[in-house]
């Protein structure tokens, strides 16, 4: 019982609560809900990932849709940025990249990068093979370079020769126009 109080009169008064009433608002809610998720377009969660220390940087980038992703590690002292690509198939790493990053930048010792995935969504091919949907963003502190590398994918199970990473585009971020 739900306890009232009667405006004219001051007294608390109880009155019934209608629990049929609300459990068919809760019904209603539960089968509006369901129909919504049912004929909401749903959308795949695509997430890269990055991690780096001093020395070492690695991220993870998106190959072509249903496929595995393809890994990338930089190394801070060589300059030297390598990849590889799992195919699911052959259950191995099927396609190795590589790139020395550092005359990229114009440097000539030890650089101090940043590393992350982002999309492309390119249309071209690289070697005759679709690119990849993802690409690497790498930032060096004392060049202030941005730069973008791009890869081409293909699922073959037998794989392909190792391939340079294509360098897309760069841009200088202390001179970038606010």
């Amino acid at each position: 019982m739900q306890m009232r109080e009667n405006p004219s009169s001051g007294h608390i008064r109880s009155q019934p609560v209608n629990t049929n009433q609300k459990l068919s608002w809760v019904a209603v809610g539960v089968v509006l809900g369901s129909m919504i998720s049912v004929y909401w377009p749903a959308e795949r969660a695509y997430a890269g990932s990055a991690d780096s220390n001093q020395k070492l940087s690695i991220a993870t980038c998106a190959t072509q849709a249903g496929f595995t992703d393809a890994v990338f590690v930089l190394d801070h002292v060589t300059g030297r940025l390598t990849g590889a690509a799992y195919n699911a198939q052959a259950g191995a790493f099927t396609q190795a990249y590589g790139r020395s990053i550092a005359q990229d930048f114009g440097l000539t010792e030890a650089g101090t990068f940043v590393m992350c995935p982002g999309n492309l969504l390119l249309t071209g091919r690289s070697g005759g093979d679709p690119p990849g949907l993802e690409g690497v963003f790498i930032a060096e502190l004392t060049t202030g370079k941005v730069a973008v590398y791009g890869f081409g994918y293909s699922n073959r199970r037998n794989g392909v020769p190792p391939r340079e990473l294509t360098a897309l585009a760069t841009y200088d971020f202390r001179e970038a126009k606010k």
